[in-house]
């Protein structure tokens, strides 16, 4: 067994020894190869130069020769003829030889000079040591040539003519030479002594091996031998692979060398056939885009945009429309006269949106119900008779969730295969942190489909993500105008950052103020703003949308009070929680926007008409600041501007007025344009004003006079009881009177009343009004006493006929001790949640401003409350309740730090909360207040902890947020239940937190 064992390993020695040599030969024959190839090459080189050098030299020596006939030539025409000609031939012949003819030295040394060639390589390198050699050469005197020639010293150097001098032996390039030949020898000792170290190393650890093997067991032996052959083929494959790696890479090489070589112009060529393909792609591409599109700008709570058929029948009254005109670049933004405010206010952020990010320099157009404007009508290839009515529209909270169910968001994957797939994003609202830059994205919200291409994401992947596109669109059978648009990261449309909640530059389903915009963020698009009409080119009365907070002096004033507020202690200067991305003092520190006013800033002219079964009828009552809630009356304003006259109507619409005098109305509105353009011979621009809504401007007209009846003027009787509401903390430009409804109820300590009887007139002053307001309240009641007696009468001294003339008990007074104080002026702030929290300020703020969907903070210094809207969400509730009391806290207007803050439920207002609107109406008499219940007690309420049971079981717990149930986990229980902290839950992208928590069944 030894004997065959040691067999074994001989012939397992030979085998890996033969192997080597192979491998060893394999090796020296491809070195060898690469070598004579780069000979060849070498050699094809020297050659195809020495073919140059060799057409070169014919050509100069053509030229040469062609130079010398025709000096000859010349030569020969001028020499003289005769015997001198003959003499001087022959002197010039034997010079010619004597210089020709070497010395006898010189012919003695060079016989004596032995002549050994050293061929020095082609090229620049070889030629350049030879030429320093022919130097060192040359510079030798003749004294040291006996020297030189010992021995192989004359060089000749290939490439360069002439003579080359011998090189003395002992010289710098003789000893260089000598030196490289003793390294040369040492370093071949060195390696051949490395070796035999190596092969002892080697004969020594065999033996050790052999030595071993002998006291090995058989079944070890047999183990080891398997474990050698185990390693033994795992390094063949790897020198295999290597191998072929190696071999791979020089076949890389010599196909780069193979490849015809670009000059610099034909790369250049290159780029622009490239460019030129790019364009016409772009070309195509536009071509292929249609040339206008309809956007329907529709919702109560979160207002939709969404492209729709360009058509007129595609329109309505009860919401707005975008037309987007590409080629004339031309934004018309049409609101309906039925359309809500959010859904005006959202369309002309949208236009503003369009203009600035898409149609650089388009020009935007508003446009009202009977404006005449025949390119928008062209476009839409209609009349304004084809647009629907609004209840073709239908509801637009239903149009809200069914947009929210058709929307999808799908991702695109790469498979372990491979292969592209896709999945379903679940998400509860569409985030920016939904979509990652590594991969690639299809929306499809059913008028729309978009192919979004992360900037990270695979060529691959990009190509098969507008495929599905387009799969979408054929399989859905989808109208004509919608089809698949691709966007690659931070080139998004607008309309795609629409249908994401919180997409950088917008804030869904809410108007944002941008420049331009107006300076009644609370109002825009519902009166107080001016629409520009086509055509119009005389005065503006749309604000500038500047305002004065956003002066240097503002923003110094700003850091001061906070600062300010810092020190007192009333606020941190990190705030915790959910407010900290919302700053509180913005709301403290905000000042009214400025209006501009028309003209030259002088008071002008006006005419007054109202609405008579659909006829203009003259309105002298209006000229005087008399108006009725249920009628609507057109104005127009005359005023100069740069000593020309200049044209303004405004187009006034009470609360009551019905749907159908609002569109008889606005066909007036056309007649009275046409009057002024046949008999002033000019142009003029239009407003529609709502009640409560009117601009600055409108107001100056009538010099602090406003007084406005309740429903319709052949309908008011002098011999019932009018009951009008005075506010007294309005300054002279809008103070007015609002007919309310005759009760006790109505009446607060605050303000100041006009009571109209049938013979008398009362003013009622309260016990916290000042002077100032009853003075007010006389001049405005001077315009409705009509004969009446005039009885001024201070709360508390009133008469039996005043109470006889009112419904109810007296004890319904609304009174409070901060009622009786004049140092404040209330406050209404407007939160809403569409996506991210945002508040701001309501001015001139009414009853019609409340919507069921949002929260209000009305701040009346000494108290605060907090309306929350019947269909608020639970986290807009929470983030409002926040926001309130951070903003007591950080107030320093002298108020106490313990100001109560207090929560009131919708129809359920008391009247300390109704007594600062102009007029409020009750739904009933159930709704006039109900029990008040501390901001405080309800926050303790949202924050405390419950249980995984708690918030899984079927009846969960009011007032929460399902969205973000886990919120109300404790840090333990949420750690035990998801494997992490919450904090490293919420940096997970939107899709992965949706994904954890439906694997957890947490909804």
């Amino acid at each position: 067994e030894e004997e065959e064992a040691a067999a074994k390993q001989k012939a397992e020695e030979e085998a890996a020894a033969k192997e080597k040599a192979e491998e060893e030969a394999a090796a020296k024959k491809k070195a060898e190869a690469e070598a004579a190839a780069k000979k060849a090459e070498k050699e094809a080189a020297a050659k195809k130069k020495a073919e140059e050098e060799a057409v070169a030299k014919a050509e100069e020596a053509a030229a040469k020769k062609k130079a010398e006939e025709e000096a000859a030539a010349k030569k020969k025409k001028l020499a003289p003829s005769g015997p001198a000609a003959a003499m001087a031939a022959a002197m010039m012949a034997s010079k010619k030889a004597a210089e020709e003819k070497p010395t006898a030295k010189e012919a003695k040394e060079e016989e004596k000079a032995p002549e050994i060639t050293v061929e020095t390589a082609a090229g620049d390198e070889g030629e350049e040591k030879a030429a320093s050699a022919l130097d060192r050469a040359r510079s030798s005197t003749l004294a040291d040539l006996p020297m030189m020639t010992r021995g192989p010293s004359i060089v000749r150097v290939q490439g360069l003519a002439g003579r080359r001098r011998p090189t003395r032996k002992g010289t710098t390039l003789a000893v260089s030479a000598e030196q490289r030949l003793q390294e040369a020898e040492a370093k071949r000792k060195q390696q051949l002594a490395e070796i035999e170290r190596r092969r002892q190393e080697n004969l020594k650890r065999l033996e050790e091996e052999e030595r071993r093997r002998e006291q090995m067991s058989p079944e070890e032996r047999e183990k080891l031998e398997k474990e050698e052959a185990a390693q033994r083929q795992e390094e063949a494959a790897k020198r295999k692979k290597e191998r072929e790696a190696r071999e791979a890479e020089m076949a890389r090489k010599k196909a780069e060398l193979a490849k015809p070589k670009i000059s610099p112009d034909q790369e250049k060529a290159m780029l622009i056939a490239n460019a030129l393909g790019g364009l016409k792609a772009k070309s195509s591409l536009a071509k292929a885009e249609p040339d206008c599109r309809l956007m329907m700008v529709k919702g109560k709570r979160r207002v939709r945009v969404s492209l729709v058929e360009v058509a007129a029948k595609s329109m309505n009254e009860g919401d707005c429309f975008i037309l987007d005109v590409r080629k004339s670049k031309v934004l018309y933004c049409w609101n309906g006269g039925q359309s809500n405010r959010m859904e005006k206010s959202k369309a002309s952020e949208i236009a503003l949106r369009l203009r600035d990010q898409e149609r650089k320099g388009a020009r935007i157009v508003k446009l009202e119900p009977g404006d005449s404007e025949k390119e928008f009508w062209e476009h839409l290839k209609g009349s304004e008779a084809d647009v629907q009515p609004a209840d073709a529209g239908g509801n637009d909270i239903d149009y809200e969730r069914e947009m929210d169910a058709k929307t999808s968001l799908y991702r695109v994957n790469e498979g372990a295969d491979g292969k592209f797939e896709v999945s379903l994003v679940e998400a509860k609202k569409l985030t920016r942190s939904l979509v990652d830059s590594s991969a690639c994205f299809v929306l499809d919200s059913g008028t729309e489909l978009y192919g979004w291409i992360g900037k990270q994401s695979k060529p691959e992947m990009r190509t098969f993500t507008m495929k599905y596109a387009r799969q979408l669109q054929e399989e859905g059978k989808r109208p004509s105008f919608i089809r698949p648009v691709r966007l690659v990261e931070g080139g998004e449309e607008v309309l795609f950052k629409e249908k994401f909640a919180d997409w950088p530059d917008q804030v869904m389903g809410m108007g944002v103020r941008l420049p331009g915009m107006g300076s009644k963020p609370s109002s825009f698009g519902s009166g107080g703003v001016a629409k520009a009409a086509s055509g119009s080119g005389s005065g503006s009365s749309s604000s500038s949308g500047t305002s004065s907070a956003t002066g240097g002096a503002d923003r110094g004033s700003k850091r001061l009070t906070r600062r300010r507020s810092v020190l007192m202690g009333r606020i941190s200067k990190k705030v915790s929680g959910s407010v900290a991305a919302f700053d509180t003092m913005k709301l403290h520190t905000a000042v009214r926007p400025d209006e501009t006013f028309l003209g030259d800033g002088e008071l002008g002219t006006v005419e007054a008409w109202m609405n008579s079964k659909g006829k203009l009828v003259p309105a002298p009552e209006a000229v005087e600041g008399k108006f009725f809630s249920a009628e609507s009356y057109i104005f127009l304003y005359t005023h100069t501007k740069k000593n020309a006259l200049r044209y303004h109507i405004y187009y006034w619409q009470g609360k009551h007025t019905r749907k159908q005098d609002v569109g008889l109305a606005a066909l007036l509105v056309k007649e009275v344009l046409t009057i002024v353009r046949k008999e002033k011979g000019s142009d003029a621009q239009q407003s529609r004003i709502q009640q409560f809504k009117e601009p600055d401007q409108f107001l100056e007209i009538f010099k602090g006079r406003n007084v406005v009846a309740k429903g319709y003027l052949k309908e008011h009787s002098k011999k019932s009881s009018h009951l009008f509401h005075v506010q007294s903390f309005a300054d002279e430009r809008h103070k007015r009177a609002i007919e309310v409804l005759p009760e006790v109820a109505q009446l607060n300590s605050k303000d100041v009343f006009i009571l109209n009887t049938s013979k008398a007139q009362y003013i009622w002053v309260g016990k916290g009004a000042g002077p100032d307001a009853a003075a007010a309240a006389t001049a405005l009641g001077a315009t409705i006493l009509d004969g009446r007696t005039l009885k001024m009468t201070e709360e508390g001294s009133e008469s039996k006929g005043f109470w006889k003339a009112l419904q109810g008990d007296k004890k319904d007074v609304v009174t409070a001790p901060f009622l009786l104080k004049k140092d404040w002026k209330p406050r209404l702030f407007h939160c809403i949640m569409l996506g991210m929290f945002a508040c701001e300020e309501v001015y001139d703020f009414a009853q019609s401003d409340m919507e069921t969907s949002d929260v209000f903070i009305l701040d009346v210094k000494h108290e605060v409350y907090v309306r929350i809207g019947a269909k608020a969400s639970e986290e807009l509730k929470k983030k409002s309740m926040e926001v309130a009391t951070e903003y007591v806290r950080a107030a320093f207007d002298g108020r106490l730090q313990n100001t109560p803050i207090y929560w009131v439920d919708e129809d359920q207002e008391p009247g300390t909360f109704t007594c600062h609107f102009p007029s409020w109406e009750a739904k009933s008499m159930s709704s006039r207040g109900g029990k008040l219940m501390l901001v405080e007690d309800r926050l303790k309420e949202y924050n405390r902890n419950y249980t995984w049971d708690e918030l899984t079981a079927k009846d969960k717990p009011k007032g929460l947020d399902n969205s973000k149930l886990e919120n109300y986990l404790s840090d333990e229980e949420f750690s035990e239940r998801f494997g992490m902290t919450k904090e490293a839950f919420y940096k997970l992208p939107g899709w992965r937190r949706v994904k954890k928590k439906k694997d957890l069944k947490f909804f």
